[in-house]
């Protein structure tokens, strides 16, 4: 029984991958129109990236400087360690950090539960390396509005926003391992067999371009084909949902291909 749902999370998150490997072609088809090299633009505020105890980055929130309706802050979902502990990696693209923080709010009425300021990080400069010490203060298996805020030279005050929550048991590295290992075997033809017990490939899937990619296509469709696609940059997954049986996650996707005479 335990490795029948084992084989079902996995081929859920195999779905779910696929469907995310749509949104990526959307995105470099939609910059395909004339063959030249594009650079993306450098952030102007400092990036906030979750980390788990084994060193995978994930949840890469991007800051506002102005209000926003708090009750829209909840693209993402980041899970707590058991001992409430939060890791996290500030990337200061050059702005001097002044001081970090963070509040917990309950959903709903968004009352205060905890405000903390956090003196428990080291920094090289470039980075910022940080462990939020949540205290006993909220409930497990119950969903919490996090908002970080950091002052920096240039701004007095940054805000990022994640729903948290604290539960026992959700092998959240393991789901994370699997979600890039899929990833990283659909752009490796010597590795591409191993997709193959999650996926359910049928003759009514289409295989006719790139843009239409799902669990039921061929295996050579999810690898790609002949397109051969070089990553570009690091992958980090953004949790959009979890649970203990699974998760829901969006991992954007930049990387470049020779087609004809110019590359995406």
């Amino acid at each position: 029984m335990e490795r029948i749902f084992t084989d079902l999370k996995y081929k859920a998150l195999a779905i779910l991958f696929v469907a995310v490997m749509i949104i990526s072609f959307v995105m470099l088809d939609s910059e395909a129109a004339s063959p030249v090299t594009t650079t993306m633009k450098s952030a102007t505020l400092p990036v906030i990236m979750m980390k788990t105890s084994s060193g995978t980055l994930y949840n890469e929130l991007h800051g506002y400087t102005s209000d926003v309706d708090i009750h829209l802050m909840n693209d993402t979902i980041t899970p707590l360690q058991d001992n409430r502990h939060l890791n996290v990696i500030v990337n200061t693209y050059g702005e001097n950090i002044e001081s970090l923080s963070y509040k917990i709010r309950k959903l709903g009425d968004m009352s205060l539960i905890e405000d903390t300021r956090v003196t428990d990080y080291t920094s090289d400069g470039d980075y910022l390396d940080a462990v939020f010490k949540v205290k006993n203060l909220i409930d497990n298996d119950t969903e919490y509005l996090m908002q970080v805020i950091i002052k920096t030279d240039k701004h007095n005050e940054i805000s990022y926003y994640t729903k948290i929550f604290c539960s026992q048991d959700i092998k959240m590295q393991e789901k994370l391992d699997f979600i890039l290992n899929f990833n990283s075997w659909t752009f490796n033809q010597n590795e591409l067999d191993k997709i193959s017990q999650y996926i359910e490939t049928k003759s009514t899937g289409d295989n006719t371009n790139y843009g239409k990619v799902n669990i039921n296509s061929s295996k050579a469709q999810i690898g790609w084909g002949d397109l051969n696609p070089v990553v570009e940059g690091n992958i980090i997954p953004s949790i959009k949902k979890h649970d203990r049986r699974a998760c829901v996650c969006k991992s954007p996707l930049y990387y470049g291909s020779t087609v004809g005479a110019g590359k995406l």
